[in-house]
């Protein structure tokens, strides 16, 4: 997979003061995920909170198209499903492993415990419920594009800029169709049309996997 690793809703990595302390990973149960396998319980059950520890995962949710959207992804460091943990609502959203996940499970009983005598469990739970917060602000930004088009072009121009790499007339990222598709909320062909569409527009150059966004290209609006 390409979009994952360079996705624009990014977690940052490799901070050493805010890594999940042994003494907390004592109160959990280490998991073991296959690729594409749900990670988590049933939608009206909230038993406990999950924490990567490797691999890469996908919040998702399904429209009522059927069409599965990607809301982020989530790297080591980082919690899964703590508005439903604390809300004890109908989950809308699911995680799914990206390739091979372990997790570290935490009982209900066992994150009220660590809340009240580990901080640096605390600043953990508080950096990845911000930085989703950050990231549903993000996604509210890209739904006011109303424009399939525009709302794909500014997509990847953030995504150019912020990850992509300097090429002669713009930036290039890696992608795949797929990607892309869940990221919008949208089908695959539809991807591939307005994909085409840019390319004529003199907005994006298109290869296999990898497309430049040209830094002369129409304004978004």
């Amino acid at each position: 997979m390409y979009l994952h690793k360079q996705i624009f809703y990014h977690h940052p990595s490799g901070d050493e003061g805010l890594k999940m302390p042994k003494s907390c990973l004592e109160a959990a149960v280490v998991q073991t995920w296959k690729n594409r396998e749900t990670i988590g319980y049933s939608r009206k059950e909230s038993p406990g909170l999950f924490f990567v520890l490797e691999g890469v995962v996908k919040q998702m949710y399904q429209l009522e198209t059927g069409v599965r959207r990607l809301l982020y992804t989530t790297h080591p460091g980082y919690f899964l499903y703590e508005v439903h943990f604390f809300c004890v609502k109908d989950r809308d959203s699911f995680a799914v492993a990206d390739g091979q996940v372990k997790t570290a499970f935490f009982s209900r009983e066992a994150v009220y415990k660590l809340v009240d005598t580990a901080p640096d469990f605390c600043k953990l739970l508080i950096r990845s419920s911000v930085d989703k917060l950050l990231q549903s602000s993000t996604n509210q930004v890209d739904a006011g594009f109303t424009n399939t088009s525009l709302r794909l072009l500014h997509v990847l121009r953030r995504m150019g800029a912020q990850n992509g790499n300097e090429v002669e007339g713009g930036r290039e990222i890696a992608y795949t169709q797929e990607e892309l598709a869940e990221i919008m909320g949208v089908h695959r062909v539809t991807i591939n049309r307005v994909l085409n569409k840019l390319a004529r527009d003199g907005d994006i150059i298109v290869k296999r996997n990898r497309l430049t966004v040209l830094e002369n290209g129409r304004p978004e609006r």
